[in-house]
């Protein structure tokens, strides 16, 4: 999987879930560590603060 790919599904998969399951820091958090264990693709960095980067900047 291609970065983009999985930019785009863990965006689509944190979107899906309702408000109130993604409104603070730490459930971006959990997210991003389940979502950096599900999926591999290359960076340069840590993954995980990467996930966490396009959860929390993602327009609401």
């Amino acid at each position: 999987m291609t970065r983009t790919e999985a930019r785009a599904t863990i965006i689509v998969e944190w979107f899906a879930l309702p408000p109130e399951e993604r409104g603070s820091e730490h459930q971006a958090a959990v997210f991003a560590m389940k979502a950096m264990a599900k999926y591999d693709f290359r960076c340069a960095g840590d993954r995980y603060q990467i996930i966490k980067s396009w959860l929390t900047s993602a327009p609401h």
